[in-house]
């Protein structure tokens, strides 16, 4: 009868007695189905031996994989040593290595590793495979056993791996590479990647195997049916799809490693970049020694992956916090939000504030753009996206710098730049606009909505920021009228918008501090209270009912994309906008080099020979140099009406003085206006649909006759001149 025998039978044969056999055989557990292996796992679960055995088989793989890969690199600094000999031996002859000696080198190391990958690791990783199986299947694992056929080791892998031929399983291979250790990639994980789809039996072992390692891990995400590894959380619907990125400040980068004594601090990253923004607040002792930090990519930013969408707006990203919350078990946590995801955090505060103990906004913004900073973010788009030259591309990286870090330090604006050329160069101008598009296109907060945060708020703003003046952060203090206490704000002495970037050791301070306060709370991974549908369907309609649109509450429960409160209008606008920017992105131009670096530094271009770099003052001066002998000392100052003032050292004038705590005068790039409407958010949303470039966003040098340029631009400059 096989290894399988009923129940029934084995306590006849046991007693003697001559009952009659059970006609219902025992259930095969190499064949089973994912639901009736759910009860043996359920059972596994509760037992602490076979815990035990799981632990013990990790630590051995993990063993074994630190002595391959050891091996591995000892191999390698063979190599180098052979090359540093050769190097030695043609210099001392005054000759350099030959393109013959070097590639025989190169044969030769590779020919070498070839060999250890075939000799050494392959045979000890299947050695490992087979016990690993044969355990177990010894222990009652459904669907694991012995087997040397490939159709039956082979597991569906993720798409990411499936798109890149990667072996899950090799470790070493995967750290050779440069990617971090990943002690849940076991054996009996995934061996080789390829199609599951000819076995059910395959399909049940790869589901299997996340089931079993949630047993170690029970903050795994259990929603997906193909999950991506760590450090993604995969929100599927039927209407969506987003793989959100993240990162905490535990040892192996997950919520497994969370300090259950500590409370959790969720932090959101700066507009136009991502998570890795946030290493002044990840490396400072004071909150990373007393929090649980957890970072998140949103879903059009960082490593993370979407699905584009015309319905994106701030709710959705408030929801997919919230689903990223209940995949990962995070309990109630603090939230950090910096510039416009202040606005995403007051909204998932309102719609889930048994999630929030409290909110900290770092330099809020206006709840719609203001006039100038709209106008200006609509010509850099466009400038920005259609660049077809290095310096073109570096000016509109110019503008944002004058938006968000105008008084930062010259190498900090080289890191920045070279962010925006790795991550939104113009041949990936689709995630330009759509971030741009997130920007414009929001919408303002109701009272009532407002009203519904109740957890205590922290409004850290910037004293003299054009972009994120200090009356709307008042505004809002005012109009968070159920707050406990009120809501706090500090205003630092500054004037940039990367507040959480170059304040940040008084804003780590002040946070500390307010965080501090709170009450105490712990981060234990318990499963939620409410199932995940229930509690969204609860937030749909209470969204329905802020916006007076019942069908808010027949959405998807289990699709971020339900919660998107933007108009038809805008939908479709967003859709076409993208669709349009989508054309000719393959041969958009790179400011990158064939390596995927950027071609030099911002700080290395020449400033005195490109008349578009505009100084201090907001004015541009084309050669100055070569005209300053010809302007006496004394009427300099007159012939150049746009150059700023001498200061006396201090940063005021020399003309006057003023306090110690004054900020210096800094020039005004953008003029005071008011928030924009509705109504002219409509009028934008049609120029940038139907007023594009014909090659590029502005010329700045004309070529060519004046004929051709009227003929080829006339259009255009009607349709500007009817629509502003």
């Amino acid at each position: 009868m096989g290894p399988t025998t009923t129940a029934a039978t084995a306590t006849a044969t046991a007693t003697g007695a001559l009952a009659p056999r059970d006609p219902t055989p025992r259930q095969d557990l190499r064949a089973c189905t994912f639901q009736q292996a759910l009860p043996h796992l359920a059972r596994l679960s509760e037992d602490e031996g076979f815990l035990k055995a799981l632990a013990a088989m990790r630590a051995e793989q993990a063993d074994l994989e630190r002595q391959l890969w050891k091996e591995r690199r000892e191999i390698q600094r063979k190599h180098e040593e052979r090359v540093k000999t050769a190097r030695t031996k043609a210099s001392i002859i005054g000759a350099g290595l030959t393109q013959y000696e070097a590639d025989t080198l190169t044969d030769s190391f590779r020919a070498e590793l070839a060999k250890f990958d075939r000799e050494r690791i392959l045979p000890a990783w299947d050695g490992l495979l087979t016990k690993q199986q044969a355990a177990l299947e010894s222990l009652g694992v459904p669907a694991m056993f012995p087997t040397t056929q490939q159709a039956d080791r082979e597991v569906r892998a993720s798409l990411e791996d499936a798109s890149t031929g990667d072996h899950a399983g090799v470790g070493p291979h995967r750290q050779e590479r440069g990617e971090p250790y990943d002690p849940l990639a076991w054996p009996w994980f995934g061996v080789c990647s390829g199609s599951a789809s000819s076995s059910p039996t395959l399909r049940l072992a790869s589901t299997l195997s996340f089931s079993l390692a949630l047993l170690m891990h029970p903050s795994s995400s259990l929603y997906s049916p193909t999950p991506l590894k760590m450090p993604y959380v995969d929100l599927v619907s039927s209407d969506d799809y987003a793989a959100i990125w993240y990162s905490t400040n535990a040892p192996a980068c997950n919520v497994s490693g969370f300090d259950p004594a500590k409370p959790t601090l969720v932090m959101l990253h700066p507009l136009f970049l991502d998570s890795s923004w946030l290493h002044p607040q990840l490396d400072d002792p004071r909150l990373n020694s007393n929090f649980n930090i957890i970072v998140f990519d949103l879903r059009t930013t960082g490593k993370s992956l979407y699905r584009p969408s015309g319905r994106f707006d701030l709710w959705v990203t408030a929801a997919d916090l919230a689903h990223c919350f209940y995949h990962l078990r995070i309990p109630a946590a603090h939230i950090f939000a910096p510039e416009l995801f202040s606005w995403t955090a007051l909204r998932f505060a309102a719609l889930f504030p048994e999630l929030c103990l409290s909110v900290t906004l770092c330099n809020v913004t206006p709840q719609t753009e203001l006039k100038s900073v709209f106008e200006a973010f609509e010509e850099l788009c466009h400038l920005w996206c259609y660049a077809e030259d290095l310096e073109s591309f570096e000016t509109a990286c110019k503008e944002l710098i004058n938006c968000y870090a105008l008084d930062s330090h010259p190498d900090l604006v080289d890191e920045l730049v070279a962010f925006w050329e790795v991550h939104y160069p113009p041949f990936r101008r689709t995630f330009v606009i759509t971030n741009v598009n997130l920007v414009l296109n929001r919408t303002p907060m109701t009272p009532d909505e407002l009203a519904s945060v109740r957890c205590p708020v922290l409004i850290i703003q910037a004293e003299r920021s054009p972009t994120h003046p200090m009356d709307y952060a008042q505004e809002l203090r005012e109009a968070l009228i159920n707050v406990p206490n009120g809501a706090q704000l500090f205003n630092v002495k500054a004037t940039h918008g990367y507040l959480s970037i170059l304040s940040s050791s008084i804003v780590n301070q002040v946070l500390n501090k307010f965080l501090t306060r709170q009450r105490d709370a712990r981060s234990d991974l318990d499963p939620p209270a409410i199932p995940l549908a229930d509690r969204m369907r609860m937030a749909l309609a209470q969204l329905a009912e802020w916006q007076d649109d019942p069908s808010i509450a027949e959405g998807d429960p289990l699709s971020p994309l339900s919660f998107s409160c933007v108009t038809e209008e805008v939908k479709k606008s967003q859709e076409e906008l993208y669709a349009i920017y989508q054309e000719g992105i393959q041969t958009a131009f790179s400011p990158l080099a064939p390596d995927g670096r950027p071609l030099r530094k911002y700080s290395e271009r020449k400033l005195d020979e490109h008349w578009l770099e505009s100084n201090a003052d907001g004015f541009s001066y084309s050669n100055v140099k070569q005209f300053q002998d010809r302007i006496s000392e004394q009427n300099r100052d007159k012939r150049r009406p746009g150059r700023r003032p001498p200061t006396n050292g201090n940063g005021s004038s020399s003309g006057g003085s003023s306090g110690s705590s004054a900020l210096p005068e800094q020039p005004t790039l953008f003029a005071p206006s008011e928030p924009v409407t509705q109504e002219a958010q409509q009028v934008a949303r049609i120029r940038r649909a139907t007023v594009l470039p014909q090659n590029t966003a502005d010329k700045h040098v004309i070529k060519g006759s004046m004929a051709k340029v009227i003929a080829s631009g006339a259009g255009t400059s009607l349709q500007r001149r009817l629509l502003r």
